[in-house]
Order: structure tokens, then C-alpha cells, then sequence
């Protein structure tokens, strides 16, 4: 099973508590009202998953950090919700802690102008005044942040303090401020009523970090440890219910920002689908054009794409530019293709990731693999090395030339030449640390140009592998224990029994499940997960209790009826959206009985399993129950959907 990297949506600090008794009422403050990184809280709300917690909230809003703030001083509220840099007030003397936070790249937030501004690129705003929300706010840290990374220093962008939304739109009407910082899909809104326009997200000069952050106040953590615990786990409960009720949390979502639910489903995609699991892309490929000894870096801050730019990972160029190897060469990228290919397939699949790309040229094994190993880090980190195979052989010797080396590269050797493959010397490198760490390397797919592209006479070889630690599990194997984690999940909160996750390795990599319950051959619940976000055991086991307890067709499950539930688990592949040119065209394509499907229009979702053929299985009647399941109008175009399909292996007790 191939694992990308665990996304941390909520960091909890350890509240070591029961749970909360029935109906406490808890005062919530949000920084501000606008932002829709904020909106669980009123999602909660709305569904009644922090009823079901035992929570009444109060919910209230504050018109920047440093006055929520205050409002925790004041004892006005019980529980802030505010920005990572936030975190400094503790230190002057507000009475409260950081108990949890939302960790990761800030995808939601973005710099705003006019939208007839002069100003069109982020250099544009050399010099400029952009709005922000309070002074040492998040909004203020991002302004002095890209002012820092484009070289400008701290006086490159000067920061005005200005409040929320209405008076940050009178500003910039009447020139007072030349820009504004702050949440994304508002720039989304004012962008399409022609009032703004979003120059540029914060991603690119920002690293991973902390960028929200949940403030509870001393007293109420020292008398109230439990609602405060309850709260935390309905905000997960919540983000779970959003990833996997999309058109519901835009519905939600679109009202309580005062955006339109296109802008809001805009916003929902960049954010609750942001993959973001891989934060490191460590890339390795051989140089073509420009002769180097060692690996040669770029001085460049990011590389440019079709599909955007690519931060370079400062931190991880300087955590290896003591090796002597390691050379620094602008020239060995300027021309070189076989790192530059690969980063719009990396873009597509991951999302925002800070990129350490080197251009080997002449290095041993050793000092290949001590770079590697040096930046190897954990599911944080990717590391890829391009190469092709053979070169210009006819397409028959080109078949037995790559099948003799991947014979040679299954059993990790590094000797490999550069007739056999032109990145030998940096995959002699990775291949000499994967057999250290005792890694297992899987064939995924070879073929070469004659199979592609072009004639047969003169061909290129090309070919995919992957490498995965503590070795692959059998499809048996793998369901029985997603199957028992599924099962021991519900009854430990049901019958109060022990939980005990099994220690294998895999457990930990990202997966996307669903969890479906039966009772007496009736769906009895079915919660799960579109994109992978979470630990592959941790989603199975949260996806278990959510089918048994939060889904929102079914009263919560009894101790009574469980003997008489079933369990299946499904593990999902990545979605691929299908491209089609009409009804027709689409039903060609989709696969009854094989294919799940995504259905998305307008900012509605709706999706079903392929086990839903076994009861729909004419197309046409599954994707009009598809587009009813989205909360779609039933003569809604299927031309103006966009429709992913993906697949499943299920697993049934």
C-alpha cells in the first residue's frame, strides 16, 4: 500500500479528562466573523454535533486577534479562536493557554487590491501599505513575512492595522491602504462581484507552521477540563462531517461569510482539500547539458510552472550545505529538464510542498546516499529521483536492456551504468539507502516510447517504482485488521472495551476510507473519507464511529442492535476526474460495477460507493440518484458537473 503523509488538521495538547456532562454552556469567540477557517465552530452548531458532545455554545465574533484577546481577559468569553503568532499575548499576561491548533500551510489567507489596482504581481507591492486585521496578528506576521522573503527587508511592505471588512474596503477605495491581508475565499467574494482581486495566497512565503490556534482560559481549564475536551473532539467531528458533506458545509459555510455558495465551495476546495501531507520534496536527477562534481543546487527561491511556482526549501539546502558535495551551480538547472518534468505531476498530486532539487552530476554511491540520508526525515518528506532507461535501441533490444535493469534495480544494486539508465548515479545513491533501511521496492508500470509515442526503431525506456518500508501486506491481511480496528473503535465507545490498535507499520500511512454498517442486510450507517487526510488506522477507526454515531440518517447506535450489525470497510484510490465531451460520451466511460463516483456542481457533492451498482445498476439511474444524493436539480446537465471516479477494495466481516 503506498502511503503519502499524514496531514495534522488538529494538534491536541494533552487534556487528560472525562467527558463533558450534558447541556455545559461554553462562550466562543472567533477573531473575526468573516474568515472560513472559523466556520466549524458554526457547522457544529448548525448539525448539532456539539449537542451531541454536550455543549450549548455561545458563539460570538471580535474584529481582529488583539481584541479577542481581551475578550478572554475580560472573562467574556471561555474559548478564543485566533492566529498562531497569537500565542504571544500568554506571554503578556492574558489568562490562557494554547490547548490545540490547526497546523499547516496557510491556504487561507491571500493579499487582496483593487480591482482596478495597478498593482498585478507580488512585486508590485514593494513598498506599498496593506490593511491587516490588528498588530501582531497573523494578517500582520504575513505582510512583514513576504516583505522578508522577497529580500525587501521589514520595511519592504508597511503593515496598517485597520480592523475588519467594511473598513478595510473604504480604505481601499479611498487610497489610505494600497492592499489588504486576509481570508482567502473573501478575496474569492470581492473578486467576483469586481470590487477586489487576490494577487497572490500566502503559500508561497510561508512555511509549514502553526497558523490557528484554540485559547481556552486558565480557570476554565482548571474547573472545566471536560467541556473543554468535548470541544475539541466536536471540532474534529466537524471538519470530518465537512470533508465528507461538502454541499451541506457550503450551504453553511456561504451564509455565515456572506459569500455565494460558488465563492464557498471555491474556498472549500483549496482548503478542506488541500492535500498538504507532503511538506518536503527532496528531487534528484542527473544533469544533461552542464558538467558538475557533486550535486549541484539552485541560489533561485522557487521554480516556475504551468501550474505555479515551487518554493525552494531553504532549510533543507542549508541542513546539507556543510557536505563538500554539495555545490551550489544556477547553470546545472538552467537547461536541465529531468527535474523541471517532474514537477507538475508533484503540483497536481500534492499540492503546496517546498522543493530541495539537486542536478547530480560526477558523486559516488556514498555521497549520493549521504545526502539522502541526511534529508531523509519522515512522512513529511518525499524523496524522488528521475531517470529514463535505455537510450535509442530499437524497440525490441530496449525491452530485454530495461528488463535485465530492473531485474538489477528490484535487488537494490548500485553499480548501475548510465547506458541502462541516464539518473544511474543519484538512483545508485537512493537504492544503496533504501536496502540500509531495509526498505521493499514494488515495480509499478514500465513501457518505453515505441509504446507511447513515436515509431518503434529508435526508442527511450521508462519505468515507475516505489519504495516502502516495513514491506507490503497481503489485501487479506489488511482487511482483517482494518475490519477489527473498525469493530474495536465502535465498541469501545459503545461497551466501554479496550481498544487496541495493532502496531504494523502501514497503519501509519494516509488512506481515505469508508466505513459502511449493516444491520440485518439494511444500510444502518456509512461515513467516510473522499481524500486522504488522516493515518490509515486513525481514519478507519474515526470513520467507524462517525457510521455508527454521527451519521445524520440514523439515530445513534444502541448497545442493543449492534450484535445484529455488520461491518465493511473500503479503502479508496485516489479520485481522477473524467473528461468528457457529452452524456453520451461520459456513460462510455464509467465502468458499472467498478467505478465510485464523485458527482460536483455548483457548489453541491455527492458521491457513491461501487457497491451502490449492486442496487442501481443502469448508469443513467445511478448518476440521476447520484445528482438527487448532490441536492442537484434531476435535469441539471451532466456537462456542466465535473464527475471523478475512483476505486475500492472492500473488506467485509
Amino acid at each position: 500500500m503506498q502511503g503519502f503523509l499524514r496531514a495534522i488538521s488538529i494538534i491536541l495538547i494533552a487534556l487528560c479528562m472525562a467527558p463533558a456532562s450534558a447541556a455545559e454552556k461554553l462562550r466562543v469567540g472567533k477573531a473575526v466573523a468573516f474568515a472560513w477557517t472559523f466556520t466549524p465552530l458554526d457547522v457544529g452548531i448548525q448539525t448539532g454535533i456539539f449537542a451531541k458532545h454536550g455543549l450549548e455554545i455561545e458563539a460570538s465574533a471580535f474584529n481582529g486577534d488583539a481584541r479577542m484577546q481581551q475578550g478572554l481577559t475580560s472573562d467574556s468569553i471561555d474559548v478564543g479562536i485566533g492566529s498562531g503568532p497569537g500565542m504571544a499575548f500568554m506571554v503578556k499576561g492574558v489568562p490562557a493557554k494554547a490547548v490545540g491548533a490547526m497546523a499547516g500551510v496557510p491556504r487561507n489567507m491571500a493579499v487582496m487590491v483593487g480591482y482596478d489596482s495597478a498593482i498585478k504581481t507580488v512585486d508590485d507591492l514593494r513598498g506599498k501599505k496593506l490593511g491587516v486585521t490588528t498588530v501582531g496578528s497573523l494578517t500582520d506576521w504575513i505582510g512583514k513575512r513576504i516583505g522578508t522573503q522577497k529580500g525587501w527587508g521589514p520595511a519592504g511592505i508597511t503593515t496598517v492595522p485597520i480592523g475588519g471588512m467594511p473598513p478595510a474596503r473604504a480604505a481601499i477605495k479611498t487610497g489610505q491602504i494600497d492592499g489588504y491581508i486576509g481570508a482567502l475565499e473573501v478575496g474569492y467574494h470581492l473578486e467576483e462581484a469586481k470590487e477586489w482581486r487576490v494577487i497572490t495566497g500566502a503559500a508561497p512565503f510561508v512555511d509549514h507552521f502553526i497558523t490557528h490556534v484554540f485559547f481556552v482560559r486558565e480557570d476554565v481549564i482548571a474547573k472545566r477540563p471536560q467541556a473543554v475536551r468535548a470541544f475539541l473532539q466536536g471540532w474534529q467531528d466537524t471538519i470530518a462531517f465537512m470533508k465528507a458533506n461538502k454541499a451541506k458545509a457550503v450551504e453553511i459555510t456561504s451564509k455565515v461569510v456572506n459569500i455565494s455558495p460558488a465563492t464557498a465551495a471555491r474556498a472549500y476546495d483549496e482548503l478542506v482539500a488541500a492535500r498538504g501531507s507532503v511538506r518536503r520534496v527532496v528531487l534528484l536527477g542527473p544533469t544533461h547539458r552542464v558538467a558538475v562534481k557533486g550535486l549541484a543546487v539552485p541560489s533561485a527561491a522557487a521554480f516556475a510552472t504551468p501550474l505555479g511556482t515551487v518554493r525552494i526549501d531553504a532549510e533543507a539546502l542549508r541542513e546539507v550545505s556543510d557536505l563538500p558535495q554539495v555545490v551550489a551551480s544556477d547553470a546545472a538547472h538552467a537547461l536541465e529538464h529531468s527535474l523541471e518534468v517532474q514537477l507538475p505531476f508533484l503540483q497536481k498530486v500534492l499540492g503546496e510542498f517546498a522543493l530541495a532539487p539537486f542536478a547530480v552530476g560526477a558523486a559516488s554511491v556514498q555521497e549520493v546516499a549521504e545526502v539522502i540520508e541526511r534529508l531523509w526525515g519522515g512522512p513529511e518528506t518525499l524523496i524522488v529521483v528521475s531517470t529514463d532507461m535505455s537510450h535509442y535501441h530499437s524497440y525490441e533490444q530496449a525491452r530485454a536492456i530495461d528488463g535485465a535493469t530492473i531485474d538489477r534495480i528490484a535487488a537494490f544494486a548500485t553499480d548501475i551504468d548510465h547506458e541502462e539508465a541516464c539518473g544511474a548515479t543519484p538512483l545508485n545513491g537512493l537504492l544503496f539507502s533504501s536496502k540500509k533501511k531495509d526498505l521493499s521496492l514494488k515495480l509499478l508500470s514500465a513501457c518505453n516510447s515505441g509504446d507511447t509515442a513515436g515509431g518503434k526503431g529508435r526508442v527511450v525506456g521508462y519505468s515507475s517504482f516505489g519504495l516502502y518500508q516495513g514491506g507490503e501486506v497481503s489485501l487479506d491481511d489488511a482487511g482483517r485488521t482494518l475490519l477489527s480496528i473498525a469493530r474495536a473503535s465502535i465498541e469501545s465507545h459503545l461497551l466501554g472495551k479496550s481498544k487496541d490498535t495493532p502496531s504494523v507499520s502501514w497503519l501509519g500511512q494516509t488512506g481515505a476510507t469508508f466505513v459502511t454498517l449493516t444491520r440485518n442486510r439494511e444500510l444502518r450507517g456509512c461515513i467516510g473519507s473522499l481524500e486522504p487526510a488522516r493515518a490509515l488506522g486513525e481514519d478507519v477507526a474515526h470513520n467507524a464511529l462517525g457510521a455508527a454515531f454521527r451519521d445524520p440518517r440514523f439515530p445513534a447506535m444502541t448497545a442493543a442492535e449492534w450484535p445484529q450489525c455488520r461491518v465493511e470497510v473500503s479503502l479508496l484510490s485516489a479520485p481522477k476526474p473524467l473528461r468528457f465531451a457529452d452524456e453520451a460520451d461520459l456513460l462510455e466511460q464509467i465502468e458499472a460495477g467498478e467505478d465510485g463516483l464523485i458527482l460536483e456542481a455548483d457548489g453541491k457533492r455527492g458521491t457513491f460507493l461501487p457497491q451502490v451498482w449492486e442496487d442501481l445498476g443502469d448508469k443513467r439511474v445511478f448518476l440521476a440518484h447520484l445528482l438527487t444524493k448532490a441536492g442537484l436539480p434531476a435535469d441539471t446537465r451532466l456537462t456542466r458537473c465535473k464527475v471523478s471516479r475512483y476505486r475500492v477494495f472492500k473488506w467485509q466481516e
